[in-house]
């Protein structure tokens, strides 16, 4: 097997393990999918809301 320090990008084959990938938090591209991460979490955290309120209102109608 063959251990590499994998870089974006790169092609590697079957039995390769990719040894570490090192995030690069000054990299437009980790910023982008940390911002894309930020959104989704509010998101689900707003439908959760509604999902409770959502319950509450129909228990609370029976």
């Amino acid at each position: 097997m063959d251990y590499i320090d994998c870089q974006p990008g790169e092609t590697v084959y079957k039995d390769t393990i990719i040894a570490k990938i090192q995030a690069n938090p000054d990299d437009i591209t980790y910023q982008n999918t940390q911002t894309q991460l930020d959104v989704l979490q509010r998101q689900y955290d707003n439908l959760a809301s509604v999902y409770t309120l959502t319950e509450e209102t129909l228990f609370s109608q029976k």
